[in-house]
């Protein structure tokens, strides 16, 4: 980073922060066409919070920016900084992922990490089942 990037860089406090990522939080939830009840179900916390998030009065919960990102789609790095789109950048195709496994080494390594991710991805399914009948029982399908 030269001096001229220095001098670039915009500082915020971290009230005016908190209120930048609360109003996109905001954004995204209505481009989403969610209340803010639903949104609160979805995060399991009260509307309360998402309003307290959504005027800067909190800081965004960690564990509520990675539901926002699996189960809604919203880009984190939008989310937090304002760069970039307020939808993720697209999941790579699994059939383009198959094309590294052909490789002896990459393919044992793989089917390594692929044992140990199974009971985490259960757990992911189970949580994914429980936002959608949520989200089909308030009509958002």
């Amino acid at each position: 980073m030269n001096q001229n990037d220095v001098n670039d860089v915009l500082l915020l406090t971290d009230s005016e922060c908190a209120q930048q990522v609360g109003q996109r939080l905001c954004v995204a939830r209505q481009s989403l066409g969610l209340t803010t009840q639903v949104l609160a179900e979805l995060l399991e916390t009260s509307d309360a919070k998402i309003t307290e998030v959504e005027q800067g009065k909190l800081f965004l919960p960690t564990p509520w920016g990675n539901k926002l990102y699996r189960f809604l789609g919203i880009n984190l790095t939008w989310l937090l900084t304002g760069d970039g789109e307020i939808a993720r950048p697209p999941i790579p195709d699994v059939k383009d992922l198959f094309y590294y496994i052909q490789v002896p080494e990459v393919e044992e390594r793989m089917f390594t990490e692929l044992s140990k991710f199974k009971t985490f991805l259960k757990d992911q399914i189970r949580e994914y089942e429980r936002i959608h009948v949520l989200s089909l029982n308030r009509g958002l399908q």
